[in-house]
């Protein structure tokens, strides 16, 4: 949690994963425990053997067996908002080698490692520029401790998302209508969402 106040993960929070290769919808998540997350806190969703290691500060969600592949896909986060009685984007990440689908800012992030002791993390923790290929690198995973940044591992992959800068041409995600917006919540300084799978 990157604000001020705390955060009631409940079922007015959403989290769908995409197909990277054609687009199509794969499952929807929503949190049934609602843990609330303090400010400096973080929580790590996962697979019952993630989720068991984790220190003792950090909210552990479980996901449903199979939810994420690590393979070419996409991940939404969405957020109800009841006077508008829609689902708004708060962050999306793609990755892969060849340009994803599903929703996601700017260009895809890197392939995962086929490394069972690696994953792509945001580096540094929190940063959201708006574009997955500048904002997330192949590093050691840490679920639930600070992400370790190795340097600008990643060049940017182009694609749709206009390549290595946020805003500098049309492509999706680059536009309020388009998911990952520069204008969509989640996308203001502090509003990016860490993601460490």
């Amino acid at each position: 949690n990157a604000g001020s106040t705390d955060i009631l993960l409940d079922s007015g929070w959403r989290i769908d994963v995409y197909n990277g290769f054609n687009g199509e919808l794969k499952g929807s998540w929503s949190f049934e425990n609602s843990p609330y997350i303090a400010p400096g806190q973080m929580a790590v969703i996962g697979a019952k053997v993630v989720v068991g290691t984790l220190p003792d500060n950090v909210e552990a969600i479980e996901a449903p067996n199979g939810f994420i592949e690590n393979d070419h896909e996409s991940v939404a986060v969405y957020r109800y908002d009841g006077p508008s009685d829609t689902w708004v984007l708060v962050d999306a990440l793609g990755w892969g080698q060849e340009v994803s689908m599903g929703p996601g800012e700017g260009s895809p992030a890197p392939a995962d490692s086929s490394d069972p002791e690696s994953s792509i993390g945001r580096c540094p923790d929190g940063a959201d520029s708006d574009n997955n290929a500048i904002d997330f690198s192949v590093m050691q995973s840490t679920p639930g401790l600070p992400n370790i940044c190795l340097g600008d591992l990643n060049p940017p992959i182009e694609g749709p998302g206009d390549g290595p800068g946020p805003g500098d041409g049309p492509g999706p995600g680059d536009g309020p209508d388009d998911p990952g917006g520069p204008d969509m919540p989640g996308n203001q300084p502090g509003g990016g969402l860490p993601i460490d799978p």
